[in-house]
């Protein structure tokens, strides 16, 4: 295992919390700048509203959810109300706008002032309602058997998490967008997928046709009258060309304007939606062609393609339960010095987003090499202290 080889790599790469996005970039140039500027201007906004605003590229694909790909497929019942601009805004978790478990850009920077403001050493933004904050603040300071003070009237999610089930979300509110959908949907729910569908099997069908490029199609269908894939989705294998899915995920973003929704080791996956457009597919495949024409030549070097996927029948040995690893008391190791401890976080690729050490589990070398070179091909660790995992959190012994 070339932990230290690939340590040497990633630390000149990788600062945690340093990476500045090019959006980002505009506060540190704004005491240069004409205050009256519209670079000034901009460098004002909050980090997320700013990131938010640069984002609405017109000329960007988007292969992700939500499906009304920023408002082409709006329920028209909806934006009548409200307009056609909130759709522009309404995005997932795309490359720009950070990532929700591990920051490193726009919402790092957002939490940080949130901090300041308040002069805390670390604010959180909440999703999940006041009770969440709550739930997540006993179970982040307190273990089986501590005693808590509180007052008669405290709120009621200190009691027990199930309470969470009763707490009505009031903003944002999903109720309506969530009923102008249904409308939407009843109005024709026998054909209202049928372009969708359509332009999906049209891009599998041209995409096939691509050297280098695969698209995922069972063979053979375990279940007749069941479908065993997505109509709406499309994995496209890029290991022939030589390419990571993560590689290929920037080259897609950067280079085509392309944004997938799901990204693999060796595959990134596309969803069609209302708002796919013909175009989009004509987009998609140019791009492709072009991807496959200009890394033909490496579908012979095999030495930095990433195959693997995370051999969990072969590592997976419990040394706690989940449970007592939680509270154990926890220290931290280099990576190569950890094989064999328990493991005392969740270490967890993302995406996918499948955890391959959890919590309570038997630190092995075949998970390391795993996740060292999902790391190496560009790929994200979400859970761990440490993303880059130069360290990993284990649990201390009790003798």
């Amino acid at each position: 295992m070339k932990i230290d080889e690939w340590r040497n790599i990633k630390t000149n790469e990788i600062q945690t919390g340093q990476r500045l996005t090019e959006t980002n970039k505009l506060v540190a140039k704004e005491s240069t700048v004409n205050p009256n500027s519209q670079v000034a201007k901009e460098s004002v906004l909050p980090p997320l509203i700013r990131t938010l605003k640069a984002s609405t590229e017109p000329n960007n694909t988007g292969f992700y959810l939500p499906g009304h790909t920023r408002g082409r497929a709006a329920p028209s019942t909806l934006s009548e109300l409200i307009g056609i601009e909130p759709y522009l805004h309404d995005v997932t978790e795309i490359q720009e706008l950070d990532r929700f478990y591990a920051p490193d850009g726009p919402l790092l920077e957002a939490k940080k002032q949130a901090a300041q403001l308040f002069g805390a050493k670390e604010t959180w933004f909440l999703v999940g309602g006041t009770s969440c904050g709550i739930q997540a603040l006993i179970l982040a300071t307190c273990s089986p058997g501590d005693t808590i003070i509180l007052p008669r009237n405290a709120h009621e999610s200190k009691l027990e998490g199930r309470k969470v089930a009763a707490v009505l979300v009031t903003s944002p509110t999903y109720d309506d967008s969530l009923d102008a959908t249904r409308h939407q949907l009843s109005r024709n729910p026998t054909n209202i997928f049928n372009k969708a569908v359509e332009l999906a099997a049209e891009a599998k069908t041209l995409i096939n046709k691509i050297p280098g490029i695969s698209v995922l199609d069972p063979p053979t269908k375990l279940f007749p009258k069941f479908p065993t894939t997505d109509p709406l989705r499309i994995t496209i294998g890029v290991w022939k060309l030589g390419l990571s899915g993560f590689k290929a995920k920037n080259i897609f973003n950067n280079s085509y304007g392309i944004v997938p929704e799901f990204i693999g080791t060796r595959s990134i996956t596309l969803a069609f939606s209302l708002g796919t457009t013909r175009n989009h597919v004509q987009r998609l495949v140019a791009g492709l062609k072009h991807l496959s024409a200009t890394l033909s030549p490496l579908q012979t070097d095999r030495d930095n393609i990433f195959f693997q996927t995370a051999p969990f029948d072969n590592f997976f040995h419990m040394g706690l339960t989940p449970k007592n690893a939680f509270f154990a008391r926890k220290t931290k190791l280099k990576l190569g010095e950890s094989i064999g401890e328990i493991c005392g976080e969740s270490i967890c690729p993302y995406p996918p987003g499948i955890p391959v050490l959890v919590p309570g589990e038997i630190i092995a070398e075949r998970a390391l090499d795993y996740l060292v070179q999902v790391v190496k091909q560009g790929g994200y660790i979400s859970g761990a202290a440490d993303h880059i995992l130069s360290t990993i959190i284990v649990c201390k012994s009790n003798n």
